[in-house]
C-alpha cells in the first residue's frame, strides 16, 4: 500500500508551480521525507520517474496539477486577451478561430472555434491517422493529438485565426520587437502579427493580407505579415 500511496503523495508535493507542457514527476528528488531514506526506495522512485517521463512526453498520465496550471496560467489569460481584443475592435465577433485546446478561450470569447485536433470536430476526428513506423511505438505518439485539421477544411469553414503554437495567440510585445523594429526571425513563416499595447497577436489565416488591409487598415490598425521565405511585410493601416 505504501508503495502506491507515497509516490503519489511525493509527486503532488514536488510538482512545480510554473506551467510547462508534459511535466514529468520528480519523486526521487524529494527532500525531508523519511521514506526516501529507506534503503532502495529512492531507486524505486527513480524507476517510476523514468516511466512517467516517457509517458508524459506522449501526453499520457498528465498530472491534474499540470492541467490546473495550464488553465490558470495560459488558457484563462489568453481568453481574457481575446475578450479585450474583441471589445477594442481588433477581432470581429463573428470570426472563427482554430487551436488545439478549445476550453477556456471559446468559453470566454464566444468565438466560433474549430478544434484543430478534432476532439470536438466530426470531420477532423474521422481523418486517417498518420503512418508512424512501428519502431517508434509506443513512445513516439501523442495521445489524442495525432489528427490535425487539413487546410482545405479550415478554408471551407472560413477560419480567420489559426494558432501558430498549440494554445496561444498572444505573446509579450518585447519578445518580438527591438525598440521599434520587429524581430523578423521571431515570426513563424506565413503568419500575421498585430501589436496590441503590451502584447502581439500572432496567427495564421486562410485569408490573404488584403483581407486584413480591408478589415484592419481602414481603422488605422497596423499589422505585419511574414512571407514563406521569412520576409516580413509591414502594413501601417490607413492614416498612419
Amino acid at each position: 500500500m505504501l508503495l502506491n500511496f507515497i509516490p503519489g503523495f511525493l509527486s503532488h508535493r514536488n510538482f512545480p508551480e510554473k506551467y510547462d507542457s508534459a511535466i514529468a514527476i520528480r519523486t526521487a528528488e524529494s527532500r525531508g521525507n523519511v521514506t526516501v531514506a529507506v534503503p532502495g526506495f529512492r531507486s524505486y522512485l527513480r524507476i517510476l520517474d523514468r516511466i512517467h517521463t516517457r509517458l508524459a512526453a506522449n501526453f499520457v498520465c498528465i498530472r491534474q496539477e499540470e492541467h490546473k496550471m495550464a488553465l490558470d496560467q495560459v488558457f484563462v489569460p489568453q481568453a481574457r486577451l481575446f475578450v479585450r481584443a474583441i471589445d477594442e475592435g481588433y477581432i470581429a465577433r463573428d470570426e472563427t478561430i482554430s487551436l488545439w485546446c478549445v476550453g477556456a478561450i471559446p468559453y470566454f470569447s464566444r468565438l466560433k472555434t474549430i478544434d484543430f485536433l478534432g476532439l470536438t470536430d466530426e470531420h477532423i476526428a474521422h481523418l486517417k491517422l498518420p503512418d508512424i513506423p512501428d519502431k517508434l511505438l509506443p513512445f513516439d505518439k501523442l495521445m489524442g493529438h495525432q489528427r490535425r485539421a487539413d487546410w482545405n477544411y479550415l478554408r471551407k469553414r472560413k477560419v480567420t485565426y489559426i494558432s501558430t503554437t498549440p494554445s496561444k495567440f498572444f505573446f509579450p510585445r518585447n519578445d518580438y520587437f527591438r525598440k521599434y523594429s520587429v524581430i523578423s526571425s521571431k515570426m513563424p513563416p506565413q503568419s500575421y502579427m498585430i501589436p496590441i499595447d503590451d502584447h502581439v497577436f500572432i496567427f495564421r489565416s486562410i485569408y490573404t493580407p488584403e483581407y486584413f488591409v480591408y478589415f484592419l487598415g481602414q481603422r488605422g490598425v497596423e499589422f505585419y505579415f511574414a512571407e514563406k521565405d521569412g520576409t516580413v511585410r509591414y502594413f501601417p493601416g490607413q492614416g498612419k
